[in-house]
């Protein structure tokens, strides 16, 4: 797929608006996590989809990375790069910092051996955008679609990856977002780096974060999506 098709086709997306008015929304257990933003027109040139897509990505990591800001000071933005082939079109973010020491030991289990050390050559199909040298650190990763629009604006659905590192780093950043949305579901799979064993976390119940707050789903009829996604 390529990059203009693997963001601009709704995909994942489309529901994600009307989210709140789904009466099953207890049973979402195909959905991964996944971050809303929102753009004007003369923010997103779907003209120029790449460039699109480009900016989303850096839009995306900067906020993730203000919101790790408040419990990791440390924390560092490395770098934007894209993972894309036939069946990634995916951001791969990279920090670094006292985070990515939680995050690395994050789901890993005593009896099993991980492989080191862990870098973005470690990610196959990865395209770098520059000659630069290729940093390490934690990884976070997310695919970008457009949903549909809010009051005259596009939303813009970036589903997470199922990585460890990914999860965690949702987790951190869930109680101090600004300016982003983040829709949870009760229950996501994720695998550590290096291994296929399959981890399911739970959570206590589907929920969007968004400003400093939680939003809960409402079956109320005359309940607006608009009330969450503005």
């Amino acid at each position: 797929m390529s990059a203009a098709g693997g963001f601009l086709l709704g995909g994942f997306g489309a529901a994600a608006g009307n989210l709140a008015m789904d009466s099953k929304t207890n049973e979402m257990r195909d959905w991964q996590p996944a971050f809303i933003t929102f753009y004007d027109e003369a923010e997103l040139n779907l003209n120029d989809p790449i460039a699109a897509n480009k900016f989303v990505r850096e839009d995306v990591a900067k906020k993730v990375h203000a919101a790790l800001l408040h419990k990791y000071p440390d924390t560092k933005l490395e770098g934007v790069f894209e993972r894309r082939s036939a069946y990634f079109n995916d951001a791969v973010v990279v920090y670094s910092g006292e985070v990515c020491n939680e995050a690395i030991a994050f789901g890993k289990l005593p009896e099993l051996e991980y492989p080191e050390p862990r870098t973005l050559r470690d990610y196959v199909g990865l395209t770098l955008e520059d000659s630069s040298d290729i940093p390490s650190g934690c990884f976070f990763i997310f695919g970008s679609k457009i949903s549909h629009t809010v009051s005259g604006r596009f939303a813009v659905v970036s589903e997470a990856n199922n990585s460890s590192d990914t999860l965690f780093i949702i987790e951190a950043t869930k109680p101090y977002l600004k300016d982003i949305a983040l829709l949870v579901p009760d229950q996501t799979p994720y695998y550590v780096f290096g291994s296929r064993r399959k981890h399911i976390r739970e959570f206590p119940y589907p929920a969007v974060y968004r400003d400093m707050s939680e939003f809960l789903f409402s079956s109320n009829e005359k309940s607006d999506s608009s009330q969450i996604f503005q």
